[in-house]
């Protein structure tokens, strides 16, 4: 039971070029989170199979038909990188096994969430004050 907690079933299904990738991040970089499989790791590449791989393709959708909820979810998306990227990142930094290599594959994520959480945010506050002095404007 523990080993198929522990272990990433989708990794077996994969094709060999998923695989070897794998295999070379570890080899390279050097991720002994791929190794060592923390059930905490488990959990957060569960949850960006489950559920942050499904929101990209909706979110790209919205980027290419122009959907008015983009902004929506530029915050929802932002918002749920952080949150397992501030556990991974911690945790790097915290064992001290982390090479800068290591860190660096893992901080353009951060990057990435605090960017899509900006655009969210400037684009929807935006469209409130845009909102906020058209509905001034009826009043005078």
């Amino acid at each position: 039971m523990g080993r198929l907690v522990r272990d990433v079933p989708i990794i077996g299904i994969l094709p060999g070029v998923p695989r070897r990738s794998k295999e070379v991040v570890h080899d390279r970089v050097g991720d002994y989170l791929f190794t060592e499989k923390p059930y905490f790791f488990v959990g957060v590449v569960w949850l960006e199979l489950l559920f942050l791989s499904p929101f990209s393709i909706v979110s790209i959708f919205g980027i290419l038909c122009s959907k008015p909820w983009f902004n929506t979810t530029c915050l929802i998306y932002g918002i749920s990188i952080a949150t397992p990227i501030t556990i991974v990142l911690g945790e790097l930094m915290g064992s001290g096994k982390a090479s800068e290599k290591l860190m660096m594959m893992y901080s353009p994520s951060m990057d990435l969430c605090v960017l899509a959480f900006l655009c969210g945010l400037i684009m929807c506050s935006s469209k409130t004050s845009l909102a906020l002095s058209k509905r001034s404007t009826y009043f005078a």
